[in-house]
């Protein structure tokens, strides 16, 4: 798919994990993370992979070599400034992408068909921006999912930023998204800085839906989207993918 390419944002530390290496590194089923998500990417034949990593990318290149391109995010300004630098690559005079898919690299149980479902109804529906949602029976943590009254996505709130009502909220944000490459590279820089100076890259919801661009949603299973910020959470979810996970 010369048309598309992706983005796999893997410069987080992971300081919960307590490991000395990043977190997309740590295993998962005998493979690091981010190379069960490559793997899977790798599979739709995109015209560009761009990893977005720390300054210290050594152990990458020792994983990928030049099978993607490398971008460093020398400040961990958030995702919106993660993928703004990721842009910058992609945007060649020669380059061919109409779209571009933005993965979390903590997402290891991810799938073809997931990301496939999402591209299909991306480009067929000819959204702005295309969002994965899952309905969770634990949402805490989680960037949730406003509709209005007709159902439309009108922002994600993330969690430290909820009120009492959309606290309850199950709806949640898996961090999947597509985008159609132009609008992207024309509205990331109207993204707000929050606190502590990150941009988000949620903040695109409510900019799309404010300005009348349109903004659609598949719906997935959490198992499959599940990311992972400890350990123990790494565990768990290796326990339960059982007759879930696809290659």
């Amino acid at each position: 798919m010369k048309s598309l390419s992706f983005i796999l944002l893997c410069a987080g530390k992971g300081s919960r994990m307590g490991t000395k290496v990043p977190k997309v590194l740590n295993h998962f089923l005998g493979k690091e993370m981010v190379v069960h998500i490559f793997e899977v990417v790798r599979k739709l034949t995109p015209e560009e992979i761009v990893l977005v990593v720390p300054e210290d990318y050594k152990m990458f290149e020792i994983l990928f070599g030049d099978q993607v391109t490398y971008c460093v995010q020398k400040k961990p300004l958030g995702t919106g400034d993660a993928v703004l630098q990721a842009l910058k690559v992609l945007d060649r005079p020669n380059g061919s992408s109409k779209d571009v898919i933005v993965i979390n690299g903590d997402m290891p149980n991810i799938n073809y068909k997931v990301i496939q479902n999402l591209y299909i109804k991306h480009i067929n529906e000819f959204n702005s921006m295309t969002i994965t949602t899952s309905f969770v029976k634990e949402a805490f943590g989680y960037g949730r999912i406003l509709r209005n009254i007709n159902g439309q996505i009108e922002e994600i709130v993330e969690q430290n930023d909820l009120n009492y009502e959309q606290a309850k909220i199950n709806e949640i944000n898996a961090g999947l998204y597509a985008f159609n490459f132009d609008w992207i590279k024309n509205h990331i820089l109207l993204i707000n800085s929050q606190e502590f100076g990150e941009y988000q890259l949620t903040q695109l919801v409510k900019l799309a839906f404010l300005n009348q661009f349109k903004v659609g949603n598949v719906e997935t299973d959490e198992r499959i989207i599940a990311g992972v910020n400890t350990l123990g959470e790494l565990k768990k979810l290796e326990q339960l993918i059982s007759g879930v996970y696809i290659e």
